[in-house]
């Protein structure tokens, strides 16, 4: 089937470092020695290439360094750790979240018309006249637990900034 990618053989096997991205900062050197991070999974999705079955990704202080297939990377310094049943990939990016908003989830029901569902929306957040920072806080656990990584933010108020300030996922608010 299209979704069952085709076993690879040991001369197919893949083995190449990563360039750091341009742009991007990199991780704060350290005098202390750098343990090197291997995950295994049975698919690893590389998205700049086709999958990878039965793979292998590096990290160290942070980054991808290297992926591949077949023997992983082993010795002095290097922490391998068996991810299970499951697929590798990097992490997702929600360019268009309404984290102030957050506290709304559930309490407008479907309305016949966009601009219907907008107005009812709009008339409980004027109501209550404050965003409240919990359910914030909880919709970015939500998006952390689903594998996301950044979001972009869009947003009336700064409601929104302490609340991604004070967490691990990566953000922007517009």
């Amino acid at each position: 089937s299209a979704a069952t990618a085709p076993s690879r053989t040991k001369a197919d096997q893949v083995r190449r470092p990563l360039r750091p991205s341009p742009g991007l900062p990199h991780a704060p050197r350290s005098d202390a020695v750098s343990v090197i991070t291997c995950l295994r999974a049975p698919w690893v999705l590389p998205i700049a290439g086709p999958p990878l079955r039965d793979g292998w990704v590096t990290v160290a202080r942070g980054r991808v360094v290297a992926l591949g297939t077949g023997r992983a990377p082993d010795g002095p310094g290097v922490e391998t750790r068996d991810l299970g049943h499951c697929v590798l990939l990097p992490g997702l990016i929600n360019a268009h979240t309404h984290l102030e908003l957050s506290w709304l989830w559930g309490k407008v029901p479907p309305a016949p018309s966009l601009p219907a569902w907008v107005s009812t929306l709009m008339g409980q957040r004027f109501a209550r006249g404050g965003d409240d920072p919990a359910p914030m806080r909880q919709a970015i656990i939500d998006a952390l637990e689903a594998g996301t990584s950044a979001v972009g933010d869009v947003a009336n108020t700064a409601a929104s900034q302490q609340a991604l300030a004070r967490s691990r996922l990566h953000g922007v608010v517009f």
